[in-house]
C-alpha cells in the first residue's frame, strides 16, 4: 500500500519519485510497522524502521500543527451538529405525519 490511515487522516508514504527508495527502505508491502504520533502535531507520523525514525507528512494540509485535542474537539462538534440536524429533521417528519393523520 502507498499510505497509512491514522484516525481518518491519510498519511502518504510515497510522495514523489525520489522517495521511492525511502519507501523501499521502510518495509515491503504488508509489513506491520511501529509508528509514533506527536499529539501536539498530527501533520505527520514517524515510522520506526531498521532502528531509524522516518517522518511521513500528512496529505491533509489542515492537519499540520493541529493537536490531538483540537482534532477530537472538531470531531465531537461535527457529531453534535449531525445529531442536532437529525433531531430537527425527525421533529419535522413527526409534525408532517401528525398533520396528514389529522387532515
Amino acid at each position: 500500500p502507498s499510505s497509512v490511515n491514522f484516525s481518518q487522516s491519510v498519511v502518504s508514504r510515497l510522495l514523489a519519485r525520489r522517495e521511492a527508495r525511502l519507501a523501499d527502505r521502510i518495509a515491503p508491502p504488508g509489513t506491520k510497522l511501529e509508528i509514533m504520533v506527536d499529539p501536539f502535531d498530527l501533520g505527520g507520523i514517524s515510522v520506526l524502521a531498521h532502528g531509524e525514525l522516518i517522518t511521513v507528512r500528512c496529505l491533509d494540509s489542515q492537519m499540520a500543527g493541529k493537536s490531538l485535542r483540537e482534532w477530537k474537539a472538531e470531531r465531537q462538534l461535527e457529531r453534535m451538529k449531525a445529531e442536532m440536524e437529525a433531531a430537527a429533521q425527525d421533529g419535522a417528519r413527526r409534525e408532517a405525519k401528525e398533520f396528514w393523520q389529522n387532515y
